[in-house]
């Protein structure tokens, strides 16, 4: 099961903010539009009757003009694996007099032995559901706004140095991954304990890093080692290896 590290809680004695395997994570209670989205996705899932499954909320707003139209990216996680096509059916059918689908985009992957399935939905609310469930809401790494969510696994790695540090194509095999960095014009030094620690996020990281004065240019070798895919399957939506 998922291992839970808890961090604060609420002025209740609940718990506010947890970290497991697939990132750190924000307990969102009493937000009725929020609550009605997770209670729709929540009930597809439990339809499919699995032993296990879980939801995630990657990023959600409310749109300034229209108070109960929902934009969100929401996670689903399985052991098994249901269709794509029987998960939107059912989908829409727990729509049913609670909200209209504005849009709808479904992207699935397998990894880990698990069935991911990526939402990425706009939802007018029409009927407020009440819950008392926790919904998890992702706290992105620093560097990275969930509004970018997906994102490539290249420019991942840039976003944990600098954005104007471009990765080029990163390889990934047997659990490591590797990829070269150049930097042009930093306002900054460089410094590598930060960067190893800002890089733990993704595995257990090695680098060195290079600089040329004459033409401000700075590279830098990454090699990060134990990739922990879990966490940066919810980031980039892709199959990693």
């Amino acid at each position: 099961m998922t291992f839970v590290r808890l961090f604060k809680k609420h002025n209740d004695g609940k718990e506010m903010i947890y970290e497991d395997e697939f990132g750190e994570w924000l307990i969102i209670r009493r937000n009725k539009l929020l609550s009605t989205v997770f209670e729709i996705v929540a009930d597809t899932v439990k339809s499919f009757h699995l032993k296990y499954h879980d939801v995630y909320f990657l990023s959600y707003n409310i749109h300034e003009r229209i108070p109960a139209l929902v934009e969100s990216k929401i996670m689903a996680v399985f052991f098994a694996s249901p269709t794509k096509e029987t998960f939107i059916s059912k989908f829409h059918g727990r729509t049913e007099g609670k909200a209209e689908i504005v849009k709808l985009d479904v992207d699935e992957i397998a990894c880990c032995n698990k069935r991911f399935f990526f939402l990425d939905t706009e939802l007018l609310i029409k009927k407020v559901e009440k819950s008392k469930r926790n919904i998890k809401l992702l706290l992105p790494p620093v560097g990275l706004s969930a509004s970018e969510i997906p994102i490539t696994l290249d420019y991942l790695i840039s976003s944990f140095i600098s954005k104007k540090c471009k990765a080029s194509d990163g390889k990934i095999k047997n659990n490591q991954l590797l990829t070269l960095l150049t930097c042009f014009n930093l306002e900054y030094e460089l410094n590598e304990n930060i960067i190893k620690d800002k890089l733990t996020y993704l595995g257990t990281p090695s680098i060195s890093i290079k600089r040329d004065p004459n033409l401000n240019r700075v590279e830098i070798s990454v090699i990060i080692n134990d990739l922990k895919y879990e966490k940066i399957i919810p980031l980039v939506w892709t199959k990693l290896a």
